[in-house]
């Protein structure tokens, strides 16, 4: 490995890597990806399109303001499901339908050459009726995320056959007391990568309930209604 300091950010590159796209095709093609699946999610799960600076107005209870440079500077959100449920509230938007934009937020790693200071997340929220909320609605969502994902990357792929591409159009469910029993002597983060690295892709359920070890795989967040029904890919 090979590494350098350069304006106190610490690059980490591999020995012998080499970049298949060039920069302008990187930059092109991340900006088709984030395009192309906003598109695919908004049509597919019934979302409006919106920016993020069309709503909510500049305040210190929703957002920060970040400078770039000493002439540049924008606003992002720091709570992100506050914004998204006031959006959904101030919009009238009616069960079955939410909300989808890109969002910028603050980035929780140290910075390098694979972590910038602001990650552009693509962000939505659905409105689902109480009654309906269950795990087995959670995992038909996201059935539209993970078909978006793979339509999205199988239509990359058309336009640059270099890349490989070894994503798939399916998914396996696993709770975390599933994933503590199978790696009882790993910590959590070391088992999703133990899983993912063997199934490519899983969907953890239940993060946030206790385990047999006493122990939860995440903490569950303030705003999380249920926490039997708290999970991520």
């Amino acid at each position: 490995m090979i590494y350098e300091l350069q304006n106190d950010v610490a690059l980490h590159i591999p020995m012998n890597y080499w970049s298949i796209l060039s920069v302008n095709q990187t930059i092109e093609t991340v900006n088709n990806i984030n395009a192309k699946l906003v598109n695919h999610l908004s049509l597919s799960m019934n979302l409006i399109k919106i920016e993020s600076s069309e709503v909510v107005p500049i305040s210190s209870d929703f957002d920060e303001i970040i400078n770039i440079s000493d002439n540049e500077e924008f606003v992002i959100p720091k709570d992100m499901s506050k914004w998204n449920r006031y959006t959904i509230k101030k919009y009238g938007i009616s069960p079955d339908s939410g909300i989808i934009h890109l969002s910028k937020t603050k980035s929780t790693k140290k910075s390098d050459n694979f972590h910038s200071d602001i990650e552009t997340n693509i962000c939505w929220e659905r409105l689902i009726k109480k009654q309906e909320f269950s795990l087995l609605r959670l995992e038909e969502e996201l059935f539209f995320v993970i078909n978006g994902i793979y339509l999205v990357s199988q239509d990359i792929m058309r336009n640059y056959s270099i890349l490989n591409d070894n994503l798939k159009n399916n998914i396996l469910c696993i709770t975390s007391q599933y994933l503590e029993n199978l790696y009882p002597k790993l910590t959590p983060s070391q088992r999703e990568y133990k899983i993912c690295k063997k199934l490519g892709m899983v969907f953890i359920e239940k993060i946030g309930v206790v385990l047999d070890s006493n122990l939860v795989h995440m903490r569950c967040e303030p705003d999380v209604d249920d926490c039997n029904i708290n999970a991520y890919c």
